[in-house]
Formats: structure tokens, C-alpha cells, sequence
């Protein structure tokens, strides 16, 4: 909250490491005295689907205008999410075919190169917000992922520079997209990590930590 000038009014949550669609994380949005920070779950729930499909974690810059689920959301109902880095998921097909398991998927820790093991947030991923009634909700802008990570995914988080942050954030600002995308190419480096990430209930700094690797589970 510091780092951003903002007052946190949320519910307050522990230090995560695993944070998963469906539980609370922080975000900070404009408040009618200034930044506030505040504790929406991750996740959308489609009105139209009555909780029979998954959470809308993630939306595309390109068609955020077009959408029903996040139309009107762009003028009064932007936010940022400050993380340390995300995890993203490689599936190598060809080599877990080999050893009779092709479902399974590699897991990386995308982070900023001057992010140290367990360090603060100093990430802003652009988002968008709404109450359903009950509960405050985020989601997280996407865009083309830069050349460095793409081996791993063709999308990744929308990452704000601090001038593109202060525009996000200003309900006054007519924000334009298009550049927004652009601000994405913040120096980034990916690690592979073990796979307890993909365990939720996993939950503690080691997992940021590279993979050490094992005999059954070398791939690379």
C-alpha cells in the first residue's frame, strides 16, 4: 500500500504464494478520497452460466470493449493488481507422450529480473472490478506475450509502467488500449518451479525457488 499511496479498507488476507481463481487477492482502485486497496476474489462469474462453468480469471485487451461480461467496466471500474510475478504452464507433448503422460504441464514463475526470492510486489497488472451483489470480483487484462516468455504462452498479464499506471487509475483518463499493450514489455525472465504449484493448497515462499529436479521428473 505504500508504494502505491493507497489506504487498504479490505478484508484482510494472509501473504500468499499460490493464489488460485476463486480466492481473495489485493488490488487497488480509485476512491473518492484517493487509492484504496481492497480485497476482491479472482474471478468473474458469467450471470448467464449460474456457476455450471469455470471463473472468468483473465480478459483480452483486444476485445475488452466488445465483451458483455466486462462492458461498461472500463470507464469507472479499472483497477491494478500488484504481484511479484505469475505462474504460467508449457506443455511439452511430444517428451510427455514419451513417458506416457500427456496431460501433464511444466510449470514457470514469470517474474521481473530485479524481483528477489520472496520480495514485495513490484508488478502492477492492469484489471477490471465489480461487485456481484456479494462480493467484489477482478479480473486481469491480458495481452501477446513478449518474445522472452512466449515459449511458455502466447498471452500474458497486462504489466504497467508508472505512467500508464497513473493513467489506468484515473477515472478521468480515457485510456487507450492499444498502448497499454505496448507497456507490457518490462524485462522479464522465467524459471521453471516445482510442480506442487499446481496444488492450490500448496502454499509457502519455496515454490518461487527454481526446480531442482529429480530423476523421475527431469525434463530439461
Amino acid at each position: 500500500m505504500a508504494a502505491y499511496g493507497a489506504v487498504f479498507v479490505g478484508q484482510e488476507i494472509a501473504p500468499s504464494y499460490n493464489i488460485a481463481p476463486s480466492q481473495r487477492t489485493v488490488a487497488i482502485r480509485r476512491g473518492s478520497e484517493g487509492l484504496v486497496g481492497f480485497s476482491p476474489t479472482w474471478g468473474f462469474e458469467a450471470h448467464w452460466t449460474k456457476g455450471s462453468s469455470p471463473l472468468v480469471i483473465n480478459a483480452r485487451l483486444e476485445g475488452v470493449r466488445e465483451r458483455p461480461l466486462f462492458r461498461g467496466l472500463l470507464k469507472e471500474h479499472r483497477c491494478v493488481v500488484p504481484l511479484s510475478g505469475y505462474y504460467e504452464w508449457v506443455s511439452v507433448t511430444q517428451t510427455l507422450e514419451s513417458l506416457g503422460n500427456p496431460k501433464k504441464k511444466v510449470p514457470f514463475y514469470v517474474t521481473s529480473r530485479s524481483v528477489d526470492v520472496g520480495a514485495v510486489a513490484t508488478l502492477s497488472a492492469a484489471g477490471l472490478w465489480s461487485n456481484d451483489g456479494a462480493q467484489d470480483r477482478v479480473v486481469i487484462l491480458t495481452t501477446q506475450a513478449i518474445d522472452s516468455i512466449a515459449f511458455i504462452h502466447d498471452r500474458m498479464p497486462v504489466l504497467l509502467d508508472h505512467e500508464s499506471e497513473r493513467d489506468w487509475l484515473s477515472m478521468s483518463s480515457e485510456v487507450q488500449l492499444v498502448s497499454l499493450g505496448a507497456m507490457s514489455g518490462a524485462e522479464l525472465v522465467a524459471k521453471r518451479v516445482d510442480s506442487q504449484v499446481n496444488d492450490a493448497r500448496q502454499n509457502y515462499p519455496e515454490l518461487l525457488e527454481p526446480f531442482k529436479g529429480d530423476v523421475q521428473d527431469q525434463l530439461f
